[in-house]
């Protein structure tokens, strides 16, 4: 979207601004919304990008240790920030009341920090 918008403020000509003045702000609003919207998506779509080949050659870092702390599945998020050895990873799979007391052994993608499994070693 971002690509997009900067597109048309950059080579869209706005001739059904017959205002000068209105069509140079435009192309100005388009430009700068266009250039926001690249910054604030860009990392999570290059990260997600580069860690396709870890993905596929199945890759992954290990962390192992007891859970500092382990957000709520949210409802429309289905998602949870696990915090453990003072790294926050994003958790897709809810974890079983029973294993968030134990020592986790939980494997992640590098750069999304995405949990690829969880399992527990007690």
């Amino acid at each position: 979207m971002g690509v997009f918008t900067l597109g048309m403020g950059l080579f869209h000509g706005m001739k059904q601004f017959k205002n000068i003045v209105k069509r140079i702000s435009f192309k100005c609003c388009c430009i700068i919304i266009g250039i926001s919207l690249i910054w604030i998506f860009a990392p999570k779509t290059v990260s997600g990008i580069q860690d396709i080949g870890p993905y596929l050659s199945q890759d992954y870092e290990t962390v192992t240790g007891k859970p500092n702390y382990i957000g709520s599945m949210g409802r429309k998020w289905r998602e949870q920030t696990i915090e453990i050895n003072q790294m926050e990873v994003i958790n897709t799979r809810d974890i079983a009341w029973e294993n968030r007391d134990k020592t986790l052994e939980i494997k992640y993608l590098p750069r999304t920090k995405y949990v690829m499994s969880i399992r527990a070693l007690e």
